[in-house]
């Protein structure tokens, strides 16, 4: 993949023929039946908006729901964590405990594709190769590096999001987790020999445990509400984007992609949609911004909104002194309140929100 606004758009144009036929087949690795431009929209070379506006413009909502809700899950993983984010803190407090366990024998077959589960290795080289896996297969790694090789989930979830180059902290920690039984308290995601010959090229996948109960954490994840305030009156703003969102409107400069340890490829990436927009790029640091903001007079920095995730956590290791204001997109300030509970009730958004963007 070309990390450019003109090859997402490309990607995007190429997809709309065969939208409709996304809900039947979604499922089936087999099959190009999904859109493959998550990468993109994790940089934000395209934003949900716009994709659900090209779609909805070609097709009725009723027969793109599945596509739409699919552009909806995203949102619906950001809103959720930015409401809980002591899920993520609890996250990295678990990286940080499972340090040793990380380089144990066995995560590292895991991680290589030595197992002996001809599927599950066949998706782990496949990961590590390419950058991409299906979602289905995704469901399905995870439920077996949870539920039949018994490992933490917390170093599979950190696994992938080292080497996805459309790796997102919400959508791969909460995906993780609702996989274990821990999003949706007793409901987990078990893979199945008969589920994976059905959807995938491999016959059969024997060995799998397939009784296995969910996970249990007893921490307590409250929710803090989401405000969008608006920023101080009378300041010279400069307004500058980063590797989350790279194509947020009237940004002056951009942040460099700041080296967090993922694979080369996700790092190419990220720095080459960074690089993409040809806009001026500042170090990923505290006095790199205080520096840009002197240097051009300003007394406020505004930035798209940066969510919980690996990039806050290092802006906010390394902040400047410089006062900062995160503006959030219309699109998440009008869905990000709404993911209060489970996706099912956060989906009825959805009506509503397809008929205001063909309005």
């Amino acid at each position: 993949m070309t990390p450019t606004r003109a090859a997402a758009l490309a990607e995007l144009d190429a997809f709309l023929p065969r939208v409709a036929r996304y809900a039947a087949d979604r499922n089936d690795t087999t099959l190009a039946g999904t859109s493959r431009l998550s990468p993109y929209v994790t940089t934000r070379l395209l934003t949900e908006e716009e994709i659900a506006r090209a779609v909805l413009a070609r097709h009725p909502f009723a027969r793109v729901e599945k596509f739409v809700q699919e552009i909806a899950w995203r949102t619906y993983w950001k809103g959720w964590l930015e409401m809980r984010p002591g899920v993520w803190s609890d996250l990295r407090a678990d990286l940080a405990a499972l340090a040793a366990d990380s380089a144990s024998p066995s995560v590292q077959a895991a991680r290589e594709g030595r197992t002996g589960i001809a599927a599950f290795d066949a998706w782990a080289r496949e990961l590590t190769a390419t950058g991409w896996l299906h979602n289905h297969a995704r469901m399905w790694f995870a439920s077996i590096w949870i539920f039949t090789l018994r490992l933490p989930w917390p170093l599979g979830a950190a696994f992938f999001l080292e080497h996805l180059l459309d790796g997102d902290a919400a959508s791969n920690t909460l995906s993780w987790r609702w996989v274990a039984g821990l999003h949706t308290v007793g409901k987990h995601y078990l893979a199945r020999s008969e589920n994976i010959a059905r959807f995938s090229a491999f016959a059969a996948t024997p060995g799998l445990d397939e009784t296995a109960e969910p996970l249990r954490d007893s921490r307590a994840h409250p929710r803090t509400p989401l405000t969008f305030p608006s920023p101080p009156a009378g300041a010279r703003i400069g307004r500058i984007a980063h590797p989350e969102d790279v194509t947020w409107p009237a940004a002056h400069a951009i942040l460099a992609e700041p080296d967090l340890g993922f694979s080369p490829a996700v790092h190419a990436f990220r720095a080459g949609a960074v690089a993409s927009t040809g806009l001026p790029v500042v170090a990923f640091s505290g006095p790199a911004l205080d520096k840009w903001a002197a240097a051009n007079g300003y007394d406020l920095l505004v930035l798209p909104w940066l969510p919980v995730g690996p990039r806050r956590d290092a802006f906010m290791a390394d902040p400047p002194q410089t006062p900062v204001h995160f503006e959030a997109r219309a699109w998440d300030a009008r869905l990000w309140p709404h993911a209060t509970h489970g996706f099912f009730r956060f989906k009825e958004q959805l009506p509503a929100l397809a008929a205001e963007l063909v309005a």
